[in-house]
């Protein structure tokens, strides 16, 4: 794989100090092909082509691929990785890019891209549009077909405008009108199947673009119209999964190989908790990644986010009719709905509400309970004071009683 650039020959002179003075004008100047972006030096400084070229080297006895890259500029090699790591420079093994393509062809690096899928029927859909247009250009030209000997003017018959036109002999065989050209009807029918061919299978469907035509008015049949043309873009999507996959299983290659085993990385787990952990503990001491990745769209498609929520119900409402207690801001946060985090909100305004009320209640309640509680301390120090004087009482007429009479 070859990546052309175009630098100064200050750049050479700063980055390959060593090399530099064999760095030659090269069989390519810039002015000899198109320029890609205007030039950011002077006219005085010639800016000299580099090839950075990627290749890789099989090794017979260790069965595996050795990634180098080589830089060549001006007919000078400046740096070639196979005589510093004959091992390659990278332990996976693989490129460092992701030829991230339109559609996928077997056992090549390549693949195809939208042009190149849809280009065929784009022509076949113009050239039946050149028909069309050719046999309306002919149709909306009115022509006459007349006979000298008619006497007829020629300027009378140009002139629309006039409503009498003199002749000497006018019947079918001396005057008519051209006759009209008509296109089958087979021609503007295939132009309009291809037209739909493209649209399906470029995913820009009526229905993914929000027109509900044909007289389609329930709600079922229109989701299963853009289910079945969602199909085409979620077949892209994983495409593109794809080359987002193999490009986050390099960067933990890289991580793995370049990084220092004391530096510290911060992840978020499901539950958004940020947690910190060395690269050192992140990897084995084997030559292997210890990890799978897998990447997963957030956003479903509607028919599974719907199948989704209803089993939710059904789960709740089962709860509900065997009389289990319910969290409904539970419910809310399982549930995949828009404006969810309002509704959190509101339930959770709710829920403070009733337990400020519930707590002052019960603040309430317990001032009663010690108002309730000094009134009974106070009965019973009453009902002791009463009971020390009926006893004084008692014990002053048993003393009278045993006094003897004079």
């Amino acid at each position: 794989v070859f990546k052309k650039s175009w630098y100064p020959r200050s750049y050479f002179e700063q980055h390959y100090p060593d090399k530099a003075k064999y760095v030659t004008s090269g069989a390519y100047s810039r002015s000899d092909v198109e320029r890609e972006a205007p030039s950011a030096v002077g006219d005085d400084d010639d800016e000299i082509l580099l090839l950075e070229y990627w290749y890789r080297v099989f090794d017979a006895k260790a069965r595996r691929h050795f990634i180098h890259v080589a830089y060549i500029a001006g007919d000078a090699l400046l740096y070639c990785s196979e005589k510093t790591n004959p091992q390659g420079i990278y332990k996976h093994g693989q490129y460092p890019f992701v030829l991230d393509v339109h559609t996928r062809v077997l056992n090549k690096s390549h693949g195809r891209g939208m042009v190149i899928e849809l280009l065929p029927l784009q022509r076949a859909v113009n050239r039946y549009a050149q028909y069309v247009d050719e046999n309306a250009r002919i149709n909306t030209k009115q022509r006459i077909l007349y006979d000298e000997q008619s006497g007829i003017n020629e300027d009378d018959l140009k002139d629309l405008n006039k409503q009498l036109v003199k002749g000497e002999m006018i019947g079918e065989s001396h005057v008519r009108w051209f006759p009209e050209l008509r296109l089958p009807s087979s021609v503007q029918g295939q132009m309009f199947s291809f037209i739909d061919m493209m649209k399906q299978d470029s995913g820009q469907s009526q229905f993914n673009r929000g027109e509900y035509g044909g007289g389609i008015t329930a709600m079922g049949a229109i989701q299963s119209l853009i289910e079945t043309g969602n199909k085409t873009s979620r077949f892209r999507t994983e495409v593109f999964k794809q080359g987002l996959k193999e490009g986050v299983e390099q960067i933990l290659w890289l991580i793995k190989q370049f990084y220092k085993k004391d530096r510290v990385i911060s992840i978020v787990g499901d539950n958004g908790a940020y947690k910190q952990i060395t690269v050192d503990g992140m990897f084995d001491k084997s030559d292997l990644m210890p990890y799978a990745v897998r990447i997963q769209i957030q956003r479903k498609n509607p028919m599974r986010v719907q199948a989704e929520n209803n089993l939710i119900m059904q789960l709740f409402n089962a709860a509900a009719q065997q009389d289990q207690s319910l969290d409904v801001e539970l419910m809310i946060k399982l549930l995949q709905v828009d404006g969810k985090d309002r509704f959190l909100a509101a339930i959770r305004e709710i829920k403070a509400q009733q337990e400020q009320s519930a707590r002052m209640q019960l603040e309430g309640m317990a001032q009663e309970n010690q108002a309730m509680g000094q009134q009974l301390m106070m009965l019973k120090d009453m009902m002791a004071q009463q009971a020390a004087s009926l006893a004084e009482t008692q014990a002053e007429a048993g003393a009278f009683m045993e006094t003897p009479a004079v």
